[in-house]
């Protein structure tokens, strides 16, 4: 996922650099946006897995 959203950016970036077509740009920019978006979602899902795997942990030991 990181080395997707690294490859978006940095075809924004060089679009923004070389491209005379502002919804190209455009396009590249919101599927930036949407990786950002899923990694954030995936982000929160494995911290309320951590958060919940060491509840039960901590209920199991108790």
């Amino acid at each position: 996922m990181r080395v997707q959203l690294a490859r978006t950016l940095l075809d924004v970036q060089r679009a923004g650099e070389t491209s005379r077509d502002p919804d190209h740009v455009q396009r590249l920019i919101s599927a930036a946006v949407r990786d950002l978006e899923e990694l954030d979602a995936r982000l929160f899902e494995a911290r309320t897995l951590h958060s919940t795997t060491e509840s039960c942990e901590t209920l199991l030991a108790s």
